[in-house]
């Protein structure tokens, strides 16, 4: 027989458990994000002028993929977990979890997903060994650099912002 008080410790302990798998997998998630894209350098040269032998493209694609399946698999651990950590909102709880997830987080987080989702379409072409049509090749690129340079400001101006802080 489990006591009130009991009950409430188990509770809170498996709140605070979801909630830190949460985080975990939120932050597995953007690595993941980040990986994609970088993964994807290969993969652009030999979409846009096959300068790669076949087996470096090859391997260039499996990677790629490998980096997707992991980033969709982090985001559905992540969103079960949240689901999870919601659920357990309805006990009252003395544990509480202060995450740290600033409004520049969110657009970082947007433009890293932005950046995943360009770098896919040469690799959907590789992957199908269809040729990549040059215009489209033109405007992938053209969003790509403009992503990628609101990329950087995204992640250097909040750290411009501080001053006196060790972080």
């Amino acid at each position: 027989m489990t006591s009130a008080l009991g009950y409430d410790r188990w509770a809170s302990g498996a709140e605070l458990h979801a909630r830190f798998a949460e985080q975990h997998f939120r932050g597995l998630k953007a690595a993941g994000r980040r990986w994609l894209a970088v993964a994807s350098a290969p993969v652009w040269i030999q979409a846009g002028w096959g300068l790669l032998p076949d087996l470096v493209g090859f391997w260039a694609i499996l990677i790629q993929g490998g980096c997707l399946v992991l980033t969709v698999v982090f985001a559905a651990l992540e969103h079960r977990w949240s689901a999870r950590a919601a659920r357990m909102e309805a006990f009252p709880s003395p544990a509480v979890v202060h995450t740290l997830w600033s409004s520049w987080d969110e657009v970082r987080s947007a433009l890293w997903s932005g950046l995943a989702l360009v770098s896919l379409v040469p690799w959907v072409y590789v992957a199908v060994g269809r040729p990549y049509p040059r215009p489209l090749l033109s405007a992938s690129i053209a969003v790509a650099v403009t992503v990628f340079v609101l990329l950087v400001a995204a992640e250097t101006l909040p750290r411009l912002g501080r001053t006196g802080s060790t972080r």
